[in-house]
């Protein structure tokens, strides 16, 4: 059942290419923000030092520290933005999710004033959704400070270096793996709420934990499988710039269209991962399942 959730979640996706230019749009227009203030700033100091002229080859340490050392107070006045922007970012990312969860669980194709008035109507219970898994989020992430204490327990105050090396990475595995249990418990609740109309968070969240662990194996699977292809399409993106060093402009256009369809990639990932969640759920919550239906409950 995972694998067939798998490619139904990305056929689901690519039946959908107007939800996929939206998404695309939405992350383009929030970066496009983001970047404007920073390239100004870059555009200076790479004309003022000598270290700009080996940019286009990529960035490195000695031109990092330079550009916050020469920027400090230009970085500080735009510090508001650096933070405001990437919240709203993700309050629309939240936002736009009622709009597809709703399109994949009940319509399956994408309707403009269906797909926006789904976003809307699913905004104010998400966020609430959201504030109640915090805690989630904190217990599953936090998870990855056992491998201190197993660390200290066998090796004491001072552990060999190799067992430091290995244990940071080990943490690092531990914590972005608690984070992605948080995020599908998360989803599920989401799904849940929209599958059923749900207004109260707290039951939405519980729900969301119990199908999350009932089908660990195959609920970890799906978000696991699309978080590894995240990362492969990074690494070839990464492999393609890196292997770019020329100044002809040819080559320079060539990147930023390999970039954009990097993002379209991403974008297309995480919309196949919600028809996936989707798919997988409906699946276990048929019409016969019917005590999974919540009878009416307060707002929270």
């Amino acid at each position: 059942m995972m694998i067939k959730s798998l490619f139904a979640g990305i056929s689901i996706a690519l039946k959908n290419k107007k939800m996929i230019g939206i998404y695309y749009g939405t992350n383009l227009i929030f970066g496009v923000i983001l970047m404007i203030p920073f390239r100004f700033l870059l555009e200076r100091v790479a004309g003022t030092s000598l270290i700009g002229n080996n940019l286009v080859a990529g960035t490195d340490m000695d031109f990092v520290f330079e550009f916050i050392i020469k920027n400090q107070n230009a970085i500080t006045g735009i510090r508001g933005l650096i933070l405001i922007v990437p919240i709203i970012f993700w309050l629309f990312g939240l936002f736009l999710s009622g709009g597809a969860f709703g399109t994949f669980i009940h319509r399956h194709k994408y309707e403009a004033s269906y797909f926006w008035g789904e976003s809307a109507k699913y905004f104010g219970r998400f966020f609430r959704l959201f504030l109640f898994s915090i805690p989630i989020f904190i217990l599953f992430y936090s998870l990855q400070f056992l491998e201190t204490a197993v660390q200290y327990l066998i090796y004491g105050n001072d552990p060999y270096q190799s067992v430091i090396y290995w244990g940071g990475w080990i943490k690092i595995a531990i914590g972005y793996l608690g984070l992605l249990i948080a995020y599908l418990i998360f989803d599920y609740a989401r799904i849940y709420i929209v599958m059923f109309d749900v207004r109260s968070a707290r039951k939405a969240i519980w729900h969301g934990f119990k199908f999350a662990f009932k089908y660990f194996p195959k609920t970890l699977g799906i978000s696991f499988t699309y978080f590894i292809l995240g990362i492969s399409f990074l690494i070839i993106y990464n492999l393609i710039a890196d292997s770019i060093f020329d100044r002809n402009w040819f080559l320079i256009a060539a990147l930023i269209i390999i970039q954009q369809i990097y993002m379209i990639g991403r974008t297309t990932l995480r919309l196949s991962l919600y028809g996936s969640q989707s798919f997988f759920y409906k699946h276990f919550n048929t019409i016969e399942n019917e005590d999974a239906a919540p009878s009416s409950t307060p707002y929270i």
